[in-house]
């Protein structure tokens, strides 16, 4: 058996050495807990964490995540009838990190009694609200606010949008207090890291409050330019400006303010560096697109100019680190966000889209390439090609993260109304305001049409 003092020591050193199955191997804690650890309740709540991190690390994932589970349980019981702030803060970390690392498995093992999804972040939100009330960190706070902003946008999550508001609204007014609360500090590694996360992640929860989440909208006003009147105006403008004063203070902090950035030199940064500055462009992109489509800027094609910049600075960056054969994401959503902005800039500035560069250099998937024709045969007026393109990706259910099955049937049933001329068909399938949508596209069609006409006439 291991000297207490060994093993005292290998449970204060695990964070700086990070080879958390070692660790366990090294104290004999792989299989069961040693005995020397089991009249304190604060070196079992290490403890757990580290089983939490070697699961996470390691191949045996269900057996740590229990022993995890029995670590905590033995420091509560220990604890007694209060409450212990550790065992709350380990069984939050251990919920949070489910719900990160969350996939589908088979009733293998121990596997048959990991939670579901919802029921992982209803535990995390719980624990970390108990923290709340009790002896928190800044540290507890960031990890509560990332949580409500991650599962606010979990798309797999059966939440209501009032729900998915209400805990951005939450996650917002948490990443401002971290913030608030350094400003006045001299921050050093950690704390400056955590300090520019939040401002990061507050950036991205107030964007998704501001931008339209109707799919039906975004379409109707990327292929026509048409728009609704806007709720809560008002709140959207303040929370822009806010978003804006935060977005620019980062990138100057960060040094990502220039005019022309210097692409090589970023693309060859490390991805864990952060921030990941194709990911901040990207960012900043959305920010300047969503304030042209939303009306929150005076000069609207200043704003749409910026997008465009942004988004290709990011696009850049992607493509330069592909060729150095260093890791990205994997994702093409900055490409696919460029491509976007081409329908938005062609009505104003017609000329080759910036999007046929990428297209020639980069193997897309065949879902962006399928979207950017239907959207360009819409815009042009070949409206039975774009239906029965859509029909076509319908049948054989081709659908990928660029051609989801909501945005084909909203794109379906515009060209269908285009091509019929009415929206009898759609009363079933569409609330009253979003019929709107289709008959003020309808109005639009019509009047192209009409100078059309006059000016051949």
């Amino acid at each position: 058996m291991k000297e207490k003092k060994e093993i005292i020591h290998q449970l204060d050193t695990a964070k700086s050495h990070k080879t958390w199955e070692l660790t366990l191997a090294a104290m004999e804690a792989r299989n069961s807990i040693p005995e020397v650890l089991l009249d304190s309740p604060e070196r079992l709540c290490q403890l757990a964490e580290i089983y939490v991190m070697a699961a996470i690390q390691g191949p045996c994932y269900d057996w740590y995540m229990y022993m995890a589970g029995y670590a905590l349980d033995t420091a509560q019981r220990l604890a007694g009838c209060r409450t212990s702030v550790m065992v709350l803060r380990g069984r939050a970390f251990k919920a949070h990190m489910e719900y990160i690392l969350y996939g589908p498995v088979g009733k293998k093992g121990f596997a048959c009694h990991r939670p579901d999804k919802l029921s992982l972040v209803i535990q995390a939100i719980s624990y970390y609200e108990k923290l709340m009330q009790a002896d928190y960190t800044v540290s507890d706070m960031y990890h509560y606010a990332t949580i409500l902003f991650k599962s606010a946008g979990d798309i797999y999550l059966p939440i209501v949008r009032t729900r998915r508001q209400m805990q951005l609204k939450k996650a917002c007014a948490l990443y401002k207090r971290i913030l608030d609360h350094s400003a006045h500090d001299e921050l050093t590694g950690e704390g400056k890291q955590m300090r520019l996360k939040a401002g990061y992640y507050f950036c991205r929860a107030s964007l998704s409050l501001i931008k339209s989440h109707s799919r039906l909208g975004q379409e109707a006003f990327l292929l026509f330019g048409i728009t609704l009147p806007q709720s809560c105006r008002v709140e959207k403008l303040g929370r822009f400006h806010t978003l804006q004063r935060m977005a620019n203070r980062i990138c100057r902090h960060c040094g990502l303010d220039g005019d022309v950035p210097l692409i090589e030199e970023l693309a060859r940064r490390p991805r864990t560096e952060f921030p990941y500055a194709c990911d901040w462009f990207y960012l900043m992109g959305q920010l300047y697109e969503c304030a042209y489509e939303q009306q929150l800027c005076p000069w609207p094609e200043d704003a749409l100019r910026r997008a465009e910049r942004y988004y290709t600075y990011a696009c850049d960056i992607d493509y330069r680190r592909r060729q150095l054969h260093l890791s990205v994401s994997g994702y093409m959503h900055m490409y696919a966000a460029l491509f976007r902005l081409y329908h938005h800039s062609s009505r104003h500035r017609p000329g080759v889209p910036p999007w046929l560069a990428y297209l020639r250099k980069l193997s897309f998937p065949p879902g962006l390439k399928t979207l950017i024709l239907i959207r360009q045969a819409i815009t042009q007026g070949r409206y039975e090609e774009a239906a029965s393109q859509l029909k076509q990706v319908m049948r054989s259910r081709q659908y990928d993260s660029f051609m989801t099955e909501k945005k084909v049937r909203v794109l379906r049933d515009i060209a269908q109304v285009l091509q019929n001329g009415h929206t009898r068909r759609l009363c079933n399938r569409y609330a009253k305001w979003e019929i709107v949508y289709f008959e003020r596209i309808l109005q639009t069609m019509r009047r192209q049409n009409g100078f059309a006409k006059a000016r051949t006439g």
